[in-house]
C-alpha cells in the first residue's frame, strides 16, 4: 500500500506544478482535493457537518447526504464559474431532486447577477414549466 500511496502523491505532484488544485475520489469514495500549501502536498475531504441532539458536530460522508444535495453540490461550481469565468454549462434536467422554489431562486439570482455582465450560460431542460416564464 506505501508504494500506491508514494505513486499516487508523485502523481498529483506532477498535476500541482501546472494547476491550483486537483480533484478526485479517494478509494472510500469520498470527495478530495489536493492543493500545494507551504511545499507540501494537503488533501482535503470534503464531509458534511450535523449537529446531533446534544448540538455536537457530526461528520458525514457525502455519499450518505441525499440527492438533492448532492445535485446542488455539483449546480453550484458550474453557476460560480458560468458567471465569473465564462463558461457554458449543460444542465440535464436541472430540477432533479431539488425543491421547485430552490431551483427557481437559484435561476432567479443567477439571471440577477448575470445579465449585465454576461459572461457565460447555463442551458437546461425541466419539465417544470414554472422555469419558462423569464
Amino acid at each position: 500500500m506505501g508504494n500506491q500511496n508514494s505513486s499516487l502523491i508523485k502523481h498529483i505532484e506532477s498535476i500541482l506544478k501546472d494547476e491550483s488544485y486537483y480533484s478526485f475520489r479517494d478509494s472510500e469514495d469520498a470527495y478530495c482535493t489536493a492543493i500545494i500549501e507551504n511545499e507540501n502536498v494537503q488533501i482535503l475531504k470534503l464531509e458534511a457537518v450535523h449537529k446531533d441532539i446534544k448540538n455536537n458536530n457530526v461528520l458525514f460522508n457525502l455519499q450518505q447526504e441525499s440527492r438533492g444535495t448532492l445535485v446542488l453540490l455539483h449546480l453550484i461550481p458550474a453557476l460560480i464559474l458560468s458567471y465569473s469565468e465564462g463558461i457554458n454549462y449543460f444542465v440535464d434536467e436541472i430540477n432533479r431532486s431539488l425543491h421547485p422554489i430552490l431551483i427557481r431562486e437559484l435561476l432567479e439570482q443567477y439571471l440577477e447577477h448575470n445579465i449585465e455582465k454576461a459572461k457565460g450560460q447555463i442551458i437546461f431542460n425541466s419539465h417544470k414549466d414554472f422555469m419558462m416564464d423569464e
